[in-house]
């Protein structure tokens, strides 16, 4: 394997170790996968089965998204963010994963309960 296939191969190997675990779904692991691809795609013994230009590309594309670049480039319109049917929608799906990844339970209480049986959230 040339020199440079290799540090991208490396590259790629690094960032599957350091890609952020998801406390939401643990049985699914991305950095798992991009070490699992990275092997199948680049076996240390062999050649790459793509060109280096595309495995770059891969890395490159891997690295924004895990940097967040594309989300500061390109941030999310508010009307997506804050719905008119349901203005705090995602605040409350983001706070319900928040307290999931800490563990907490997400049941709605019993008032809760009846705030939406009845129509007011």
């Amino acid at each position: 394997m040339s020199g440079a296939a290799q540090d991208v191969r490396k590259a790629l190997l690094k960032l599957a170790q350091t890609w952020p675990k998801d406390p939401l779904r643990p049985n699914l692991d991305f950095g798992e996968a991009i070490r699992r691809a990275t092997e199948a795609e680049m076996p240390s013994a062999s050649q790459a089965k793509s060109s280096l230009a595309e495995l770059r590309k891969s890395l490159a594309s891997l690295e924004r998204i895990r940097s967040s670049e594309s989300l500061r480039e390109y941030p999310t319109p508010r009307n997506v963010l804050h719905p008119a049917s349901t203005p705090t929608y995602y605040s409350q799906l983001v706070e319900a994963m928040g307290r999931v990844a800490r563990g907490q339970s997400v049941a709605p209480s019993w008032a809760e309960r009846v705030r939406r049986f009845f129509g007011s959230r």
